[in-house]
């Protein structure tokens, strides 16, 4: 991803993050882990990015156990703005990291990928998702 991508999408990331933090912190979730929250964050991360030009496709990870988790793939790179959730980026508002490096850890293996929020969403209700996690299409 060059620069001047990766400045874009950041920007872009960062923005959804404070309105995925909004809608959490006013359901009294946590809004700086941002748990449970992947899939309605990485659906409006992605609309958010392609509205701009900028191609992406949602992932997600599925254990053995049936966790979850959902990101954005642009260009290669993983961009996370729910990574807080997890013990190694707790600190850090977005993760955007080449796919070769984020394959170190587990969350980022992908299990599944959908082309928009519309394909994940029938994805999440086929697998009986918690309604409130379930992503706006």
């Amino acid at each position: 991803m060059n620069k001047q991508l990766h400045g874009r999408v950041a920007a872009i990331a960062l923005g959804t993050r404070i309105w995925v933090q909004e809608r959490a912190d006013r359901k009294n979730y946590n809004p700086e882990d941002l748990l449970g929250w992947c899939a309605i964050a990485s659906a409006e991360l992605h609309k958010r990015l392609t509205a701009e030009g900028i191609a992406a496709d949602i992932h997600m990870w599925v254990s053995e156990w049936h966790e979850c988790h959902c990101f954005c793939v642009v260009d290669d790179y993983v961009v996370d703005v729910t990574a807080t959730q997890f013990k190694p980026f707790r600190t850090q508002e977005l993760v955007i990291m080449h796919y070769k490096e984020a394959e170190a850890y587990e969350m980022y293996q992908s299990t599944n990928v959908f082309s928009d929020a519309s394909e994940l969403r029938r994805f999440q209700k086929r697998d009986r998702w918690p309604s409130d996690q379930i992503c706006f299409s």
